[in-house]
């Protein structure tokens, strides 16, 4: 469903509020014990529909292949990836340089597929038309981790004192938080899923190791590969006439 650019700013509002509340949601269980929110741990509820875990199989076989040709049937007809940019395939694929060598689509596309995710009911968008129209057909959201902090009370609790910095997940069980950037340093403690703040500059240097601080104010290292942040790329299906279709592949979501 294609969105009136002049209204972008209504929907991209109402998008936002839609993710925060499921994230807000999701969370709650970890406030419910305890005073911060200090980890996310994964969840996956793809299993609530069969028909979407074969589409995420099925894709996941195309995206692993960088098979361009048989991606094209699985994208919706007005495919967006930012605000206020494109819609529709040709542009999308532009974007993302799907066909090109060395594009990082596949890969991230991936990353977002195999990191669980979140159903929902559906959600409200802006019509030039109709005004504000509540779509009920459902969407899946992945992956798992993506959450908005900045304007919520719960998280601005959490990181009252951890202000600088960018927010991350911990996407793993136990990975070490060492004192220094490398294997052999003392470990501090051990990580679950944590919720943690990095200095943005250094994650930016796409250095091996990265600087973190955990809600509870302990600073060490942990490889870079064990991070993941808010600013990923989010992928989001739509159920349209009993299809799932890839709408949205870009970052901070539609």
């Amino acid at each position: 469903m294609a969105v009136n650019v002049n209204h972008e700013s209504i929907f991209v509002r109402v998008r936002q509020n839609s993710l925060i509340a499921s994230a807000l949601i999701a969370m709650a269980v970890v406030m419910s014990t305890n005073v911060l929110a200090r980890s996310m741990p994964p969840v996956d509820e793809a299993g609530k529909d069969p028909s979407l875990q074969r589409v995420r199989a099925q894709l996941l076989t195309v995206i692993r292949h960088h098979d361009k040709k048989a991606l094209l049937p699985w994208l919706d007809p007005d495919i967006q990836y930012a605000h206020g940019g494109g819609a529709g395939i040709h542009d999308f694929i532009e974007n993302w340089g799907i066909g090109s060598k060395g594009s990082d689509f596949w890969g991230k596309m991936e990353f977002a597929l195999t990191h669980g995710g979140y159903l929902e009911k559906g959600r409200d968008f802006f019509n030039h038309k109709l005004g504000l129209v509540q779509d009920k057909r459902p969407e899946f959201v992945a992956p798992y981790y993506q959450f908005y902090c900045d304007d919520e009370k719960s998280f601005v609790k959490t990181f009252s004192s951890l202000e600088d910095g960018c927010r991350a997940n911990i996407i793993s069980g136990r990975p070490p938080l060492r004192s220094q950037p490398n294997l052999k340093a003392p470990i501090i403690t051990n990580l679950s899923y944590d919720l943690v703040t990095v200095d943005q500059e250094a994650y930016e240097r796409h250095h091996p190791w990265t600087k973190v601080m955990t809600t509870d104010g302990k600073s060490g290292f942990v490889e870079t590969k064990e991070l993941t942040f808010q600013t990923d790329p989010i992928a989001v299906f739509r159920k349209i006439h009993g299809n799932w279709r890839l709408i949205w592949f870009g970052y901070d979501g539609p």
